[in-house]
């Protein structure tokens, strides 16, 4: 009782000549507002609830606060992830408390803010908080533990007085953090208490094509949350965030009692792809070969970023899908391919049209399908295809050669000799 009266006459809570007050019972839901932005809900329950953004209002005295007249019923405190701070006097004297969230927002606990909640044993201060005002849990008789994050570099004086129950103190720092915190006078159940040093885990971000991800923390204790983002490459679509390789729903995660790999999945956009392989020629002078021709719509993506284009192929036997036509690939025993391209027909602004060629196709191959698909390397080393490929072979290019009437005499010459060839083995 002593130390019930000190602290109010600390906090200039005791006002001589009131009349005594009739105490109000939340039988109903009640609210208000307490903040230029803010309203405070209280339902049957006894769960008060701040909403809104912003900065609660501070209060002179405790008799201010709105909910002043239910405070014995409120039994849990629920601060929104959108405000800034809590007031000065705002829970004081909330002797049924037992349970108070701090949201993620807020950076600064007020003046008397939870001072005389007297059925509060324990309470988690969140990483956002910077600093803890004076007295603001002073005469909290039941409190016997408390988290502080390493964000809090000032606690005022009184902040913990008379919670002679205090032992333990869970940091979110090492020493040489602690030793940063600028800890005012009279808090000597907050010093004296043992402080435990939070253990924290990595948080890795694993490089991908296709996109870059980043997290808010490099490190994280046990159930904290972690925040990721990402910024897609050009032509590349954000599908879903993993975490040690599973899939999470939405941007955040809890980080368990180990360290992780974050990393995300990427899909190119359809409408941003090389255009498909257009057409096909064989050589009539050396080796023979195939000569593919493809373009590049460069409005589909940032083209300064491509680093190489051409054609990727593989007989068209050992393919069972176009999709797997794609670089390094190995299909029945054969690995794709790429041809960088090594002619340009025409460039533009919007597009550019070049050839890749095929050499030194053996006789023997003459009839054999090559299925060709162009693409384009970007700058991260991440790859864009055609939407479809096309497939040739030599022995169906010069047919269709002798079928030409425009085709010069030379040519026809080199045709025929190769659809004989092919049709007489």
């Amino acid at each position: 009782m002593r130390k019930r009266l000190l602290a109010l006459l600390l906090v200039f809570v005791m006002v001589v000549g009131l009349l005594p007050q009739t105490v109000l019972f939340a039988s109903a839901a009640y609210s208000g507002t307490c903040g230029e932005n803010l309203t405070w809900t209280l339902d049957d329950n006894g769960a008060l609830t701040i909403s809104g953004t912003g900065a609660m209002k501070d209060y002179s005295y405790l008799s201010e606060a709105p909910w002043y007249n239910y405070r014995s019923e409120i039994k849990t405190v629920v601060i929104g992830d959108s405000v800034t701070s809590i007031g000065s006097d705002a829970f004081s004297d909330c002797d049924a408390l037992t349970s108070v969230t701090i949201g993620n927002g807020v950076t600064s606990i007020g003046f008397q803010a939870f001072s005389i909640c007297n059925a509060l044993t324990e309470i988690t201060i969140p990483d956002s908080v910077t600093s803890i005002g004076f007295q603001a849990f002073s005469c909290c008789d039941a409190l016997t533990s408390i988290t502080i994050p390493d964000s809090v570099l000032s606690i005022g004086s009184y902040a913990f007085s008379w919670c002679d129950a205090l032992t333990e103190v869970y940091y979110g720092g090492d020493e040489n953090d602690r030793s940063k915190i600028s800890i005012g006078s009279n808090n000597t159940p907050l010093t004296d208490a043992t402080w435990h040093s939070i253990t924290k885990y990595n948080v890795t971000v694993s490089s991908v094509a296709g996109g870059v991800v980043s997290s808010d923390r490099q490190t994280a204790a046990e159930g904290k949350t972690v925040t990721l983002t990402v910024t897609p490459n050009a032509g590349y679509e954000f599908v879903t965030f993993l975490v040690d390789g599973v899939a999470i729903s939405g941007n955040t995660f809890t980080m368990p009692k180990a360290a992780v790999t974050v990393t995300a999945e990427f899909k190119l956009i359809n409408d941003v792809r090389v255009s498909t392989v257009n057409g096909a020629q064989i050589r009539t002078t050396g080796a023979q070969g195939l000569r593919f021709i493809s373009s590049i719509d460069k409005t589909s993506l940032d083209f300064s970023r491509v680093v190489e284009y051409g054609t990727i192929l593989i007989p068209s036997a050992d393919l069972t899908d176009i999709s797997e036509l794609q670089i390094g690939a190995t299909l029945n025993g054969h690995t794709v391919a790429k041809v960088p391209a090594n002619y340009i027909y025409d460039e533009s602004d919007d597009e550019v049209t070049f050839t890749a060629v095929i050499t030194n196709v053996a006789a023997k191959n003459y009839a054999r399908e090559y299925t060709a698909r162009a693409y384009a390397i970007m700058d991260d080393g991440s790859v864009v295809y055609a939407d479809a490929g096309a497939s040739r072979s030599i022995y169906a290019v010069a047919k269709r050669g002798l079928e030409n009437p425009n085709e010069s005499d030379t040519n026809k010459e080199i045709f025929r000799e190769i659809v004989d060839l092919v049709e007489n083995s």
